[in-house]
């Protein structure tokens, strides 16, 4: 079985990190899509609080696991 998570940095003007992880992908994600989408959840605010302003994604990545069920 294999499971793709999608995890995704943004800074803030706070300068503490806010991380996005969406877990079991299952679209062909590239680097491409990445930074548009992550661009697209920062000009829409929808990460930002009271507290935290986010101003742009840092670093995404893509984890790709195999789970081997045994018994």
């Amino acid at each position: 079985m294999n499971s793709k998570t999608l995890d995704i940095t943004f800074d803030t003007l706070q300068q503490k990190p806010v991380r996005l992880t969406l877990p079991n992908i299952k679209l062909n994600i590239d680097k491409e899509l990445a930074v548009a989408q992550a661009e697209n959840l920062v000009k829409l605010n929808i990460l930002t609080t009271p507290a935290l302003q986010v101003t742009h994604a840092k670093t995404a990545q893509l984890i790709d696991k195999t789970i081997t069920i045994l018994f």
